[in-house]
């Protein structure tokens, strides 16, 4: 049986643990129907969790018991930061779930010279991070950043042991030895908008010493080329 899994700040005392949390109390009863006796697993979404037996329903919490504590080691060793520039429609959200799912540690909207859609709903795209993260097992709860410009989001990428910079002229991406070298390490994943980079954008990524590198011959979608970057940076 599927064990359900989620992500908050639980603060058990001893073996026992109260959820007063409306929505998550919600949820339990009224949603996913589970009854006293089923286990759950609760995380931190810093890479501990345990597991929580139901205990009993009451009007205003949920009354659990507290059992196996342990770390998740579900997350690749790398950590994989996304710059992705803001994409039309609902394209970022459904690039930030997919993101989380395929194991990006951060996820930071960027506004570039082509950006068409400025804004986002920050908070929307949050609870959309979480979910996929208690969907597909993460240890690791990704955060989602406020919208930055090109030129900050590249000032804040040279913390990174290494960057990648996908644009369609640059060389074809592989695993390299250096690749090697950074395994464990944070690496910058930049992902340009519907229109392309500038050239502007792309002297500045060279300057900084981020490698510019394609996906390959085909001509990928703003937010197909995203998510299959994150994988092949952190897998």
């Amino acid at each position: 049986m599927k064990q359900h899994r989620f992500i908050g700040d639980f603060a058990p005392e001893g073996n026992y643990l109260e959820i007063r949390d409306e929505e998550l109390v919600n949820q339990f009863k009224n949603v996913l129907k589970l009854k006293p006796g089923e286990e759950i697993i609760l995380a931190d979404g810093q890479g501990s969790e345990f597991t929580g037996a139901i205990k009993s329903f009451h009007p205003k919490f949920v009354a659990l018991t507290v059992g196996e504590k342990r770390r998740n080691s579900n997350d690749p060793a790398t950590a994989v930061i996304l710059y992705c520039s803001l994409l039309k429609k609902e394209n970022f959200e459904w690039v930030a779930e997919k993101a989380t799912e395929t194991g990006a540690r951060a996820i930071v909207p960027v506004i570039s010279d082509r950006t068409v859609k400025l804004n986002l709903n920050i908070g929307r795209l949050r609870k959309i991070v979480k979910e996929a993260a208690e969907q597909s097992g993460r240890g690791f709860l990704p955060e989602v950043s406020e919208i930055i410009d090109f030129d900050e989001a590249v000032e804040q990428a040279k913390d990174n042991e290494l960057n990648i910079f996908f644009d369609p002229k640059g060389k074809v991406f592989e695993k390299p030895q250096w690749f090697s070298m950074y395994g464990d390490k944070r690496i910058g994943v930049f992902i340009g908008p519907e229109g392309g980079w500038t050239d502007r954008e792309i002297a500045a990524a060279e300057a900084a010493g981020f490698q510019i590198v394609s996906l390959g011959k085909l001509v990928l979608r703003a937010e197909t080329a995203a998510i299959v970057a994150v994988y092949l940076a952190a897998h």
